[in-house]
Formats: structure tokens, C-alpha cells, sequence
């Protein structure tokens, strides 16, 4: 509530940080003035015209009776204020502040921030992907027009013998299907990231349409305790105990975000294990197809594959959601050893050996990702959840007394207040 540049709030210093956070949503809404409308005269409808009326019959005179005194009006404070003024005030503050205190368990600030940031990464993400597809098919045309030339009688001829042709042909065959899976998986992570986006982006939509019922709450609570003490602090015990929440809130929300981000990682590495989990299982399979069974091993290839990616791209999403996080497994490395395995499928599904080394890439991957997965649970249950009970400890009684030291002030502006009947404890 202070004006001076010592008394700045840390409320005040937050409410501009969230303000900034949500300002790109609010630059997109247009502000129309309205319009007033004007009492005119209507063309060819008679205007009212007070008409003369006669005077009522004279009655007899009746001694006049005096009209009482109308009531002194009440003092104003030396903030303007009147009693029944800051009573009004006094109950619009308690209204809002639990309102406040309900929009704050959402660690709305916060959340905004995390979201926009992962919203600007997927973002960037999604660009590179783009850039990647195009890549792809610009590689599976090169393929297709190598392969469709080895048809060319004028190229067979070339050609020793036919087992020199079929070496040849086999090998461009086998880039043909590379670039094919290279690019089909490629459009596979694009089309998760463009959902991601999408689904991300509501979200920040959303959060700052609640950002901002918020904002005005904190706006409408401070004009209220500017109204009450002319922009001053009430007492040298309500300045301390605004700092002391204002940061102890701050600490809450920031663990709260933590939370937020290492629940959402979470669930999508529980999603990656179940994919991984199934990829295994059917890759296991191949081999037991006969070799005539062509087609049914392409099908298990390919479901595999999709698996696969599907979990690569969860577990780098959860990646991205704690990005300064170093993770003990299944970091970029040995996903780029995932996505090269992808990539060759087809080719490893015709031999024993190479289809052994798949297996053996694909169980490793699936081991560590479970073990990520037991890592996440220790460290949200063992250090962010502790750390978040301390936190509401610590800030839920440092609040009940900031707000009675604040009922107290009010009141003692009215005088006492003991008429008032307000339930203090905010609900």
C-alpha cells in the first residue's frame, strides 16, 4: 500500500511481473468506446410541452408542521472516508480476499509462466520438425526417382549379370525403405508436437483469462487499502507481515510449479514405459512369422516403430518440461540411438542378427525408462511434496495474521467497529 519507493509491496512489484506475463493476451483484445446515446427530437412526433393547469381550490390553512432536523451528517476521516464507508470497504476486503486466496492455491502466476515457456519450446520444436519433414521428402523423392531408374532398360544394361543388377537394385531398395520410415516417423513427431501445441496453447489461453480475474482482484483489494489509510501502511507490523507473506507465497508458488512440471513429466514417461513395454512385445514376434508371412512382418515393423516414436517423443516432452533438469536415463544420446534404430526397421526385421541388436536396443531403452519413471516418484514424493507442506505450514498462519492485523487497522478507524458484524476468518 505504500506510495513512496521504500514502501513499494512485493505484491505490487509481483502483480507488474504477472501483468507483463499476460500483456501479449490483452494487447489482442480491441477496446471499443461506447456509445452514448442523446436524447433528440423525432421528425413529425409532437415533443411534450408542459401544459398550464389550473390552480387547485383554495383549502383551509393548517398551522404548519416543522420538519424534523434532518440528521448530522457523518464526520469524515482524514481519508474522506465515513464511517459506514470503510464498514462497506471492510466487507468488500474480506469478500475479495478469499476469492484471492482460492485463485492463489492454483499457483495461477506462476503456471502462467511455465506454460508460455513450454508453449515457446514446443513452438521452436515444431519448427525444426517442419524444417525435418520437408528434408524427408525431398529424401524419399531422391530414393523413389533412384530406384524407378534402376527399371530403365538403359541401366540394366549396364549391368554385368543379374546378380550384379539385383545387388544393385537391393541396395536402392534398402535406402528406398530407410527414407520411407526416416520420413514416415518424422511426420509421426510431428503430428504429437502439433497436438502438444495445440493443447498446450488453450491451456495458456485459459490460465491467463483466469491470470486476469486475478489481477483485478489484487487491483480492487489494493484500491480498497489505499481508500482505508491514503496509500500508507497501516502499522510497522502489517509492513513486515505483507513482505513476509508476499514471499512465503512466492516460495509456494515456485514449488507448486515444480510440482506442476515433474507431475506432468510424470505421466508422460508412464505413457512412454507402456508404449515401450508393447513395442518390445511385438518386435519379440517377427521372427515367429513365417517367411512367406511378407506383409504380417511388415505390419509388426511398423506397429513397433510407432511405438516406439510415440515413446520417444513422450520421453523428450518430459524432457522438455525440465529442461535444466539432468536426467540419470534416457537422455538425448541414447534417444538419438532410439530414432536411428527406428529409422532401420525394415532393415532389421530381414535378418536374425540385426533383429537380435533391435530387440536388445529397444529392452535397454525400456529398462531405463521404467527406471526414470521409479526416479521421478522418489523425487516427487521424498522432496517436492515435503517441500510444499512446509511451505502451506509456513504461509497459512503468516496470512491469518496479516489479515487480522489488517481487520484490526480497519477498525480502529471506524472507531472500534464492535457493531460489526463480519465473519473475519475468510472461510
Amino acid at each position: 500500500m505504500g506510495t513512496g519507493a521504500s514502501k513499494k509491496s512485493a505484491r505490487k512489484a509481483q502483480r507488474e511481473m504477472v501483468k507483463a506475463v499476460v500483456a501479449h493476451g490483452n494487447e489482442l483484445r480491441k477496446q471499443y468506446p461506447i456509445q452514448q446515446m442523446k436524447h433528440m427530437a423525432v421528425p413529425g412526433v409532437p415533443q411534450h410541452q408542459p401544459q398550464f393547469q389550473p390552480p387547485p381550490p383554495a383549502v383551509q390553512t393548517q398551522p404548519q408542521q416543522v420538519a424534523p432536523a434532518p440528521p448530522p451528517a457523518q464526520e469524515k476521516k482524514n481519508n474522506g472516508l465515513s464511517d459506514a464507508e470503510i464498514k462497506q470497504r471492510l466487507a468488500r476486503y474480506i469478500e475479495t480476499d478469499k476469492t484471492i486466496r482460492e485463485w492463489e492455491g492454483k499457483n495461477l502466476p506462476k503456471a502462467v509462466q511455465a506454460k508460455k515457456a513450454q508453449l515457446t519450446d514446443i513452438k521452436q520444436t515444431l519448427q525444426g520438425l517442419e524444417q525435418l519433414y520437408r528434408q524427408a521428402c525431398e529424401k524419399v523423392a531422391k530414393e523413389k526417382a533412384d530406384v524407378d531408374k534402376m527399371q530403365n532398360p538403359s541401366v540394366k544394361a549396364f549391368f554385368k549379370d543379374q546378380q550384379e543388377f539385383d545387388e544393385k537394385m537391393s541396395k536402392e531398395q534398402e535406402e528406398y525403405l530407410e527414407a520411407v520410415s526416416e520420413q514416415e516417423k518424422v511426420m509421426q513427431q510431428l503430428e504429437g508436437i502439433q497436438n502438444q501445441a495445440k493443447t498446450l496453447e488453450k491451456e495458456v489461453n485459459d490460465a491467463n483469462t483466469d491470470m486476469n480475474k486475478l489481477l483485478s482482484l489484487y487491483d480492487e483489494q489494493d484500491q480498497i487499502l489505499d481508500d482505508i489509510f491514503s496509500g500508507h501502511y497501516g502499522s510497522d507490523l502489517e509492513n513486515k507481515l505483507e513482505e513476509e507473506v508476499d514471499n512465503l507465497l512466492d516460495r509456494k508458488e515456485r514449488i507448486g510449479v515444480a510440482k506442476y512440471k515433474w507431475a506432468n513429466g510424470r505421466l508422460l514417461l508412464q505413457h512412454a514405459c507402456n508404449q515401450l513395454a508393447f513395442a518390445v512385445g511385438r518386435w519379440m514376434t517377427v521372427p515367429q512369422v513365417p517367411a512367406m508371412g511378407v506383409q504380417v512382418k511388415y505390419q509388426l515393423a511398423t506397429e513397433t516403430r510407432n511405438n516406439l516414436i510415440a515413446a520417444s517423443q513422450n520421453i523428450m516432452s518430459a524432457k522438455r518440461y525440465l529442461n535444466n533438469i539432468k536426467f540419470p536415463y534416457c537422455e538425448t544420446d541414447e534417444m538419438a540411438t532410439l530414432d536411428r534404430a527406428c529409422s532401420n526397421i525394415y532393415i532389421d526385421m530381414q535378418s536374425p542378427d540385426r533383429h537380435q541388436h533391435a530387440l536388445q536396443c529397444y529392452s535397454v531403452t525400456h529398462r531405463r525408462c521404467a527406471a526414470l519413471l521409479q526416479w521421478f516418484d522418489n523425487v516427487i514424493n521424498n522432496t517436492i511434496e515435503k517441500d510444499l507442506a512446509t511451505a502451506k505450514a509456513e504461509l497459512g498462519p503468516k496470512q491469518v495474521e496479516l489479515r487480522k492485523e489488517r481487520l484490526r487497522l480497519m477498525k480502529e478507524k471506524i472507531g472500534g467497529g464492535e457493531d460489526l458484524a463480519i465473519n473475519e476468518k475468510g472461510g
